[in-house]
This record gives C-alpha cells, sequence and structure tokens, in this order.
C-alpha cells in the first residue's frame, strides 16, 4: 500500500519569504484570496475550493515566484486522485416471488392504457362529434361577399 502523497507547500511558503513577501501583499500582486494561498502553502487540500480553481491558483503563484508551475500541478492532482480504483457494481440476480408480475408488465399496461384512451377519443370524435357538426347553411364562393375598401387612419383625422 502506497501512502498518501503530500503537497510542497512549504517550498512556495519559503520562497514568497525569501522575495519579502505577506500574504495581503501577494493579494494585491495576483489576486489570489489569502485563505486559499495559506491552505495551499500548509497542504490542506480540504480547504481549497474546486480543482479548477485549485490549478488557476497554482499557476499564477508559480508565475508569480519565478518556479515552474508543472511539478506543483502534478503533486497537487497527485494528492487529490482518489487512492483506491472505483468500486465496480456487481449486478444482483432478480429474485421473482411466484405470483408477482414482471416488472416490463407494469410499463406494457400502462402504454396499453394510453394506447387505449387514444383510440376511443379517436372514434368519439370521428362517429359520435363529427357527425353532428352542422354544415354551413350556404356555401360561399370567391368573390361573392361585396366589401368595403380599406379606410386608412390619415383619413379618419385620428
Amino acid at each position: 500500500m502506497t501512502s498518501q502523497p503530500t503537497f510542497p507547500g512549504t517550498l512556495l511558503r519559503e520562497k514568497r519569504e525569501a522575495l519579502g513577501c505577506s500574504l495581503p501583499d501577494l493579494y494585491e500582486h495576483i489576486h489570489v484570496p489569502a485563505q486559499y494561498i495559506d491552505a495551499l502553502e500548509s497542504g490542506r487540500l480540504h480547504d481549497l475550493p474546486s480543482p479548477t480553481y485549485v490549478l488557476g491558483y497554482i499557476n499564477t503563484y508559480c508565475e508569480f515566484l519565478g518556479l515552474d508551475a508543472r511539478p506543483f500541478v502534478e503533486r497537487y492532482r497527485a494528492c487529490t486522485r482518489p487512492g483506491e480504483p472505483p468500486v465496480r457494481h456487481r449486478t444482483v440476480p432478480v429474485i421473482r416471488i411466484p405470483g408477482q408480475r414482471p416488472a416490463w408488465l407494469d410499463s406494457a399496461i400502462t402504454w396499453g392504457a394510453i394506447c387505449a384512451i387514444l383510440c376511443l377519443g379517436w372514434f368519439a370524435y370521428s362517429v359520435v362529434v363529427k357527425p353532428m357538426a352542422e354544415p354551413p347553411a350556404t356555401p360561399l364562393e370567391a368573390g361573392t361577399i361585396e366589401a368595403a375598401p380599406a379606410t386608412h387612419f390619415d383619413e379618419l383625422g385620428l
């Protein structure tokens, strides 16, 4: 069993202190919240936000310190990577109780009921309602209705 790697935050702190930069001064230069820089330097990775932000913070911080960020990024990823491979879920056999209907049958009954309702609705409309509808009293033909010319608002004085 391998031990969990630790983040080398002390190297970042030593380099920052060698430059004579305090945490508030660092915030003024790189705009990374001081509590996150302190968490990085102390190795408290559980106090940091999402890994996307932390990777950006590490790159910005290392650039300010004049260090190559790649080793720090790789160590951060190694520290936050799960130690064990994920457990694969086993399929559990379905135990059938005598007299119990299969699960697919409930879905089939539901869809059958929906189809029956749709068919009854179509039948009721086409056989019962449609014949009872009255045809128009007089059929209209194109051009038989006299229409007044359109009135413009300018002519009305509005």
